[in-house]
């Protein structure tokens, strides 16, 4: 049986592209369209697709804020979000709001099969070029590989120089648990002990983290 999928974006030329790539595409059925976040989901709500493809940048509703609706209302619809943004700590929120994609606008005609076939899997998909200055990044850093998931927010916000407070705000988490990571990423880097050693860190390779 066909997957069903309902698309939304404010601009048409994008549905267009994305509906014409569906359509050729085997195992996929393009329910509606929509070109704002409310009336995406209302379809969602209504036709309860298997898939919506969503921009980030719509009116009414943005993306991110339906698929907090989605996940509120505990709809069973996958969420793939579309954006034009190379932006690390969007995707970071997509996913911990339960996105099940997320696809660059430049390349998602060459990657929409294969997001596709990912989330319908039950698995998530990242755009490729996302991965790959990712991977570029830890092939510069290898030791930041070893970080947990939640030490490299913890460290990526540190390069931004913010406070313990202002991390423990930002995380949601405790400043004793933000000192906890800070004392586990000095350690798993193999930094001199210190208040500030890694910012020191950061600023003695400052011309790595371009």
């Amino acid at each position: 049986m066909a997957k069903t999928i309902i698309i939304a974006d404010d601009h048409p030329l994008i549905l267009t592209g994305l509906r014409t790539q569906l359509e050729s595409l085997e195992g996929y059925r393009v329910l509606d369209e929509a070109i704002d976040g409310e009336s995406a989901l209302r379809l969602i709500r209504f036709l309860k697709p298997d898939i919506a493809i969503l921009d980030i940048s719509m009116p009414k509703m943005n993306g991110l804020e339906v698929l907090q609706a989605v996940f509120k209302d505990r709809l069973d619809t996958s969420i793939i979000m579309l954006s034009m943004y190379k932006d690390a700590k969007l995707i970071e929120k997509t996913q911990e709001e339960g996105a099940k994609g997320y696809l660059l606008k430049d390349t998602m005609l060459e990657e929409l099969n294969i997001c596709l076939e990912t989330v319908a899997g039950g698995s998530t998909y990242l755009s490729q070029s996302m991965l790959a200055a990712a991977k570029a990044e830890l092939s510069r850093h290898p030791e930041l590989a070893g970080l947990s998931t939640m030490e490299r927010k913890v460290f990526d916000l540190i390069k931004e120089a913010r406070t313990t407070k202002e991390i423990a705000r930002s995380l949601k988490i405790s400043e004793k648990t933000v000192d906890n990571h800070r004392y586990n990423i000095v350690k798993k880097l193999g930094l001199p002990g210190g208040k500030n050693a890694i910012l020191k860190y950061l600023i003695s390779n400052k011309k790595d983290w371009s």
